[in-house]
């Protein structure tokens, strides 16, 4: 691995040299497929350099006791890097693209954490590893081939039938169970809207969540509390000044049934309540991207309040 690493940090640094020593190159090479390798190899350089720094940095122990390295994903992070270059590469022809690349990232963070590899915030540091360095990637490659960067392609901020995946943390206030208490959380959902009008319309949610649950006696780590689950409810459109950028408001219910952590008393069954607020930047006519903030409520023997935070890609229909 260190190998590896040397020969990327090593491709990284001369890509970075040819950028600042401002060399010129022809038309025909700038146009052609050397953007694009250097696009990308970049965004993969910069992403192992950045996740094998951090994973060599922070001790931190894996949900399994397995290892030490558990901060952050390093799946997840190359698994975001990936979406993050098929979004680049493919927005001025389909989103969908974009959003099977990010449905795939987000199966693999959620994988990572119901095998017990890792904790919830474990996968969202990995995920904004692997979007933050696809980014610096990317502006690394433009100051190589300035001519080569694209503008966005058209797109105004129409409301319309769509799906999103999002993926986000879950900052819990308290509750849990009788023996345990709930510590950050995170919780993957892919959504439909439907609209009736240019103001109002309905949603419906498909929800995973997953929350460590702690002993409360000692502190110490007791098991993860998985749970999938459906809320539906009306959700209210706004219009910003500006052409690409609008916001919703989402009031969803519902219920979700754990899978996980039942040796905690925690029930087969809970209901759910997610209030939030997106901002929504329409980068093309079938892609959007977007965060949301939001308060929720998952009801048990002791209910699990939590204020939360997302990030989410968007495709219309």
């Amino acid at each position: 691995m260190k190998k590896i690493l040397s020969l990327v940090l090593a491709f990284t640094t001369i890509l970075q040299a040819f950028a600042l020593d401002n060399i010129k190159v022809d038309t025909a090479f700038t146009n052609g497929a050397a953007p694009v390798v250097a696009r990308i190899g970049l965004a993969v350089s910069v992403n192992a350099g950045m996740t094998e720094l951090l994973k060599s940095s922070i001790d931190e122990w894996r949900p399994d006791h397995s290892a030490q390295d558990s901060w952050p994903s390093r799946h997840t992070s190359w698994a975001y890097t990936f979406a993050s270059i098929v979004t680049h590469e493919t927005m001025h022809h389909s989103g969908w693209w974009s959003f099977g690349a990010n449905v795939l990232a987000a199966g693999v963070g959620a994988q990572r954490v119901l095998s017990s590899s890792h904790f919830p915030k474990d996968v969202i540091g990995g995920m904004w590893v692997g979007r933050v360095s696809t980014e610096v990637g990317y502006a690394l490659a433009s100051l190589i081939f300035p001519g080569s960067r694209k503008a966005l392609p058209d797109g105004a901020a129409d409301w319309q039938p769509s799906v999103d995946i999002s993926t986000g943390a879950m900052y819990t206030l308290g509750g849990g169970t009788p023996e345990s208490d709930a510590r950050i959380g995170m919780n993957t959902a892919i959504t439909f809207t439907m609209p009736v009008d240019d103001r109002w319309g309905f949603a419906t949610s498909l929800t995973l969540r997953s929350v460590p649950l702690y002993w409360r006696h000692d502190g110490r780590f007791s098991d993860m509390l998985n749970g999938a689950g459906i809320a539906l409810g009306p959700v209210a459109n706004l219009s910003l000044p500006w052409r690409r950028w609008s916001c919703e408001l989402r009031a969803l219910g519902g219920i979700v049934r754990h899978f996980d952590g039942q040796g905690n008393r925690c029930g087969n069954y809970g209901c759910i309540v997610d209030l939030s607020a997106a901002g929504i930047c329409r980068i093309s006519s079938s892609l959007a991207m977007g965060a949301q903030v939001g308060y929720g409520l998952w009801t048990m023997h002791r209910p699990i309040q939590s204020l939360s935070a997302a990030t989410f890609t968007r495709v219309y229909f």
